[in-house]
């Protein structure tokens, strides 16, 4: 089944109010997403050496069809529900994404580090649409993924400071290069292009914000200076009306753990760490704090 046809399958059991029936169809595709992981890794450490090139291409195109339909479940349950079945794309997310870090992602090239961007690209979708449908809560919940990979033994790593999601080494470990690739992959989707037109006008904007904020979690996580391809004057100024919007302001003090009236100063904090390429920008077109803070202006 395409992944249209599956998203199609989602609407009609929740306009019937079947959600248990939908989270396990979600929950299948978790695992058949994760058994094909599995899968992959197996079969390139087994295979006939070939280019780096040749080897990411080939299993990255193995994981396109079975992305993108857990994308299709994964959607219709950000947009449409919340509760025990946001709750339950949460923990099929965290599934899938264990399976990523299985094995170390030094710089040279392996399985392991092919199976990182796979997993980067389904956590980079499903914030967007999160952000697209005003579900800040989406996000939120999953920041609390965690994940302990065999490279980083010293404590379980949340998934949003997990660096080799933004700096994969099987794209160079440049987070451009992730920034294009992610976007780029969202954007071709049949189910993007063909299904969701609103959300594929607006995914160049909705996708900068979204890369955005995730850098400005992982700073305040991990206090490291983080490069985000989606600064822009109207990404920040998109930006910064959710964090003033009191609709999404308790989801975002979530997302960041921050006490509401602490939340913008954890915010300034990190903005101050977020690297781009500022040779594009004049430095005044940027507001400086980038929230503002009571009592000391904008």
């Amino acid at each position: 089944m395409s992944a249209i046809a599956l998203y199609e399958e989602a609407m009609e059991r929740l306009g019937r109010g079947d959600q248990v029936g939908v989270a396990e169809m979600l929950k299948h595709e978790a695992v058949v997403n994760a058994e094909l992981i599995e899968q992959q890794i197996t079969e390139s450490s087994s295979s006939e050496p070939s280019s780096d090139a040749e080897q990411l291409q080939a299993f990255l195109a193995a994981h396109d069809e079975a992305n993108e339909r857990f994308l299709a479940l994964g959607f219709a349950v950000i947009e449409y529900v919340g509760g025990r079945l946001a709750s339950i794309l949460t923990r099929s997310v965290a599934y899938v994404i264990e399976r990523t870090a299985q094995e170390r992602t030094g710089r040279e090239q392996r399985p392991g580090a092919a199976a990182v961007v796979v997993g980067g690209r389904l956590i980079w979708a499903l914030s967007s649409y999160a952000f697209a449908c005003d579900r800040v809560e989406v996000i939120a919940s999953l920041a609390r993924i965690t994940i302990q990979p065999p490279d980083e033994l010293r404590e379980v790593t949340a998934v949003f400071a997990r660096r080799a999601f933004r700096y994969p080494p099987a794209l160079g470990g440049n987070a451009g290069n992730s920034y294009e690739h992610y976007l780029n992959w969202l954007r071709e989707t049949s189910l993007v292009k063909d299904r969701l037109p609103m959300f594929a006008t607006n995914l160049g904007q909705v996708f900068a914000e979204t890369d955005l904020l995730l850098a400005l979690r992982m700073i305040s996580h991990v206090n490291h200076r983080t490069y985000s391809g989606g600064v822009s004057t109207e990404t920040i100024r998109r930006l910064g009306r959710r964090f003033g919007d009191q609709r999404q302001r308790p989801a975002l003090a979530a997302l960041f753990e921050s006490a509401d009236e602490e939340l913008n100063e954890r915010v300034n904090a990190s903005w101050e760490l977020v690297e781009f390429e500022r040779d594009r920008f004049w430095r005044e077109d940027f507001p400086e704090p980038f929230l503002p803070v009571p009592g000391r202006g904008k």
